[in-house]
């Protein structure tokens, strides 16, 4: 029994001998098994690794690593194309954070927010793609382009809804994404390629100015069309006249057939000026009005003095308020019944009339002067009795039909309308004639 117990104690003392011998010599029974990286021992089991020193030759290393999950080594100094290589060894199931090379500095992988300034080169595009928690791209200094682009492109590779905040230069303009307008005015622009990526990167862009860049209408207008959100402003020929397509109110100040119109060239003042407001063509010897339905916020119009005999295109500009087309050659006036604003009509000296009563449906009318239109006693009356009440009717022409009468109101709307004509290039904005803005 002595020796029994003797033998048991000393196994007792052996085996609490052996346990702190390997406790202290990290003896691996307990730990499991390592592998050497750079001249470090790492348990092969371990889910997580820092590693502070990598040599290239030590990436197939890793697949030893069956339960790594995370692999940080922002502490090694890796080139793109050096984290590719390990990213390929490791496996896609392991994340690694590394320090991102670019301009220079060093940037966590696992970044939120990521700040580029400069000119970017090909391995830096390719490295923002590597910002697998990427929320906000901020772009300093640097040109509007392709690589801009690609590197926007990339940091959506990880997040499509990542903040993307620019400040570049477009065209010699440093502009910021957060801009509402760009003015692009003078700058000779060959491709639209720019104007497009601009768009892309300014959500908040509301107007462009292209003055004078050398694009022609057509390209201008496929703009309009295609970003039917944002107002573009660029410069047409109309006459003699270089007209902004944003202008409000235009007149050629014309008093004789001194400078007759056309469909030709009056055409890029009626498809393009599509924000007039008010428009005097009088005089112009005008036959066609068929390009004029493009203006639809047009408010007050002057067609005195021409050659138009068909109004139906008239009928779609429902902000008409005010129309003088007296001395023109109509016979059917029912597209003014699809006026619902209209207030003034002036038809006078149209003497080929042929169904004047029907005017008495314009239930807004306040002005109509309709002398020399060939109205016989029955429609004078139909039209006394049907038009509202106050409408001032006149068919006699006792007052000449513009300066003793026509244009001399109470509220004085035709000497603020004539001013607006007369000053068309001072006209900031033309709501209506009781409240222009000058410039």
């Amino acid at each position: 029994m002595h020796m029994v117990k003797k033998i048991k104690t000393t196994l007792i003392f052996a085996s609490i001998s052996l346990f702190i011998i390997v406790c202290l010599s990290g003896c691996s029974v307990f730990e499991g098994p390592k592998a050497e990286i750079s001249g470090t021992e790492y348990l092969v089991r371990s889910k997580e690794l820092i590693i502070e020193k990598l040599d290239t030759d030590d990436y197939s290393v890793f697949n030893q690593f069956e339960k790594l999950e995370v692999l940080d080594v922002t502490a090694v100094d890796l080139s793109v194309d050096d984290y590719e290589r390990l990213s390929s060894q490791v496996g896609e199931k392991v994340k690694i954070i590394w320090s991102v090379p670019i301009k220079g500095k060093k940037v966590k992988s696992n970044a939120s927010d990521v700040e580029l300034s400069g000119e970017l080169t090909d391995n830096e595009i390719r490295a923002i793609s590597y910002f697998t928690n990427i929320n906000k791209l901020t772009v300093k200094d640097t040109k509007i382009g392709n690589s801009l682009k690609e590197a926007i492109n990339a940091a959506k590779e990880n997040n499509p809804e990542v903040e993307i905040n620019c400040i570049v230069d477009i065209y010699g303009v440093e502009y910021d994404s957060s801009s509402d307008i760009l003015i692009l005015n003078d700058k000779k622009i060959k491709s639209l390629d720019n104007v497009h990526l601009a768009i892309e990167l300014f959500p908040s862009i509301k107007t462009i100015e292209m003055c004078n860049c050398g694009v022609s209408n057509q390209k201008m207008q496929e703009l309009r069309d295609t970003y039917s959100h944002i107002k573009f402003v660029w410069t047409v020929k109309v006459l003699s006249y270089q007209l902004r397509t944003d202008i409000q109110v235009f007149s050629t100040l014309a008093s004789d057939f001194s400078r007759p119109g056309n469909s030709k060239n009056l055409s890029p003042l009626f498809k393009y000026c599509t924000e007039l407001r008010a428009l005097d063509l009088g005089h112009m010897a005008i036959t066609d009005l068929s390009e004029m339905r493009n203006l639809k916020k047009l408010h007050t119009l002057i067609l005195a003095d021409n050659r138009v005999s068909d109004v139906s295109p008239l009928a779609d500009l429902k902000e008409l308020v005010y129309i003088e087309i007296f001395f023109n050659r109509l016979t059917d006036v029912s597209p003014f019944l699809e006026l619902p604003k209209l207030e003034d009509l002036n038809i006078c000296y149209n003497k080929g009339v042929k169904n004047p009563t029907v005017l008495t449906q314009c239930k807004n009318i306040k002005k109509l002067y309709m002398s020399h239109c060939g109205l016989d006693d029955n429609e004078i009356a139909i039209l006394k009795k049907g038009l509202p009440e106050d409408c001032d009717f006149n068919y006699t022409c006792e007052n000449s039909v513009y300066n003793g009468g026509w244009r001399t109101t109470k509220n004085a709307r035709n000497t603020k309308i004539r001013e607006a004509f007369k000053n068309w290039k001072k006209v900031k904005e033309y709501p209506t004639w009781d409240n222009i803005i000058y410039k």
